[in-house]
């Protein structure tokens, strides 16, 4: 009989109240280096996965996951430090690590993709719903990891290469969706 994991999976929570939401986002895009480690803590379950669930969508990685990386010469990302915690509020001694996205495609194509859009109270236009991620090809650096010029859709697309190396790692808490059956918001955009 299998044991049942649900439940027992660890998911983290920003400890760091000095660090904003928004500057979350920047350092998941590579926009911002931080000068110290970020923190979280778990506030949930107990099991680390290898892609570490948490409240900030930032790339946290174990050691397994940086070293496959490192040695399969995977580009587009960048390390930073991150620390963390237990609910008892002490250290967790198994090493992780953050990863910033700097690979970079052109702008989603909205019109090859089924977009929904969304007009915000402010006049820009965002987007409710997709189904589908079309981009020039031509626009796309080459990186191995990476996403979209413009963040309106602030997924992280990786090729086939890194997919067979997480497969064949057997690394946990990651999931992936090839980019034209991509969906995301409104159910039918």
């Amino acid at each position: 009989m299998l044991s049942d994991s649900v439940g027992k999976i660890a998911y983290l929570s920003g400890r760091d109240d000095s660090m904003k939401d928004a500057q979350y986002c920047t350092v998941l895009d590579g926009r911002t280096v931080p000068t110290k480690p970020v923190e979280f803590e778990i506030i949930q379950g107990s099991l680390i996965r290898d892609f570490a669930g948490n409240d900030r969508s930032m790339l946290i990685v174990s050691e397994k996951v940086l070293s496959l990386f490192v040695t399969s010469g995977f580009s587009g990302w960048r390390e930073y430090p991150v620390r963390l915690f237990g609910r008892d509020g002490k250290g967790i001694r198994a090493k992780y690590h953050g990863l910033s996205v700097i690979g970079r495609t052109g702008r989603l194509d909205s019109r090859r993709s089924v977009t929904k859009w969304y007009n915000c109270r402010d006049g820009r236009k965002t987007i409710a719903g997709i189904r589908g991620l079309y981009f020039d090809v031509r626009q796309w650096d080459g990186s191995d990891i990476f996403m979209f010029k413009d963040n309106d859709v602030g997924g992280v697309i990786v090729t086939k290469r890194v997919i067979a190396a997480l497969k064949t790692s057997k690394s946990t808490g990651w999931e992936s969706v090839p980019v034209l059956k991509f969906t995301m918001g409104v159910q039918n955009p």
